[in-house]
């Protein structure tokens, strides 16, 4: 499913309840990214809330999204920077290069 969807530029939303199924989701998104290359799919993962804390550096790294809140740990979020913020397909907020 996510090379298919990646290959054509599409989004995916999966409901990936639990920790595996998490696993499952990293690990099928990680391969169609590799294949494809990077590229703003805006990836969802619903149900996130069970992601394990060894799991989250995965979900930066790849940029899945939570269509659930989601408490992080705050030393979870290393490095991440926010360089744009789009709502409702517009720019709200850009960092200055």
């Amino acid at each position: 499913m996510f090379d298919d969807a990646y290959a054509r530029g599409w989004q995916v939303i999966n409901h990936a309840n639990g920790d595996a199924a998490i696993e499952r989701l990293i690990r099928a998104a990680n391969a169609a990214t590799e294949k494809h290359g990077p590229a703003d799919r805006r990836t969802i993962g619903v149900h996130s809330q069970t992601t394990r804390t060894d799991q989250l550096d995965a979900y930066i790294e790849l940029v899945i999204l939570d269509a659930n809140p989601i408490e992080v740990p705050r030393e979870a979020l290393f490095d991440l920077e926010v360089v744009e913020t789009i709502k409702e397909g517009e720019t709200i907020y850009r960092r200055d290069e």
